[in-house]
């Protein structure tokens, strides 16, 4: 399960660290930079979706089952969470935008431990 769960989350890692820099390093002040945070945004949630489905394909033991459901449901509310970002982005709504951002910090926290406890590597960014 490690080994497998760990080869869909690499196929994925570089292309959403790109996507998440993106988002980030935008100047959410303009126009231009929110539509370049939010474009990057949509292109990360597809990217978690796309991993997330992948992920859930695997089989993992049933030692581990519980938090690697955790782990791929988690990843599937990021997505969906970023995706509201764009979306509020694109309205101009700062707050909203802010409000979701932060709550996407703490979700990939708590993702980014259940993927160490899975001794997922690569999954954990």
């Amino acid at each position: 399960m490690v080994g497998e769960a760990n080869l869909v989350c690499s196929r994925y890692s570089t292309s959403l660290a790109k996507a998440q820099l993106e988002a980030t390093s935008a100047d959410k002040t303009t126009a231009a930079g929110r539509k370049q945070a939010a474009t990057a945004l949509e292109r990360a949630a597809t990217l978690l979706n796309q991993e997330a489905k992948a992920l859930g394909k695997v089989r993992a033991n049933s030692s581990k089952a519980e938090k690697f459901a955790q782990l791929v449901s988690g990843l599937k509310e990021v997505s969906a969470n970023m995706s509201s970002e764009a979306s509020a982005l694109r309205g101009n709504d700062s707050t909203t935008a802010k409000t979701i951002d932060q709550k996407n910090t703490t979700l990939i926290a708590t993702i980014t431990t259940l993927a160490s406890e899975l001794q997922l590597t690569t999954c954990a960014s």
